[in-house]
């Protein structure tokens, strides 16, 4: 990472050279953990509950 820095790499640089210095390993994991999960519907066909949204979640104080 450090030499891709240097090199001024890390800005606008591919993809695949700042991946290309990983040393990448195979794990398994649940099918679950790497769905995509774009809609609440997705999320409650992997058991996952939709929370109680507050109006002013998110919002900031503005004082």
């Amino acid at each position: 990472m450090e030499d891709l820095a240097a090199r001024g790499a890390l800005i606008n640089g591919s993809v695949r050279s700042l991946l290309a210095s990983l040393d990448v390993q195979l794990v398994t994991v649940p099918a679950a953990a790497t769905a995509d999960v774009d809609t609440w519907d997705d999320a409650a066909a992997l058991g996952i509950a939709a929370g109680h949204q507050d109006d002013d979640q998110g919002r900031r104080s503005r004082s």
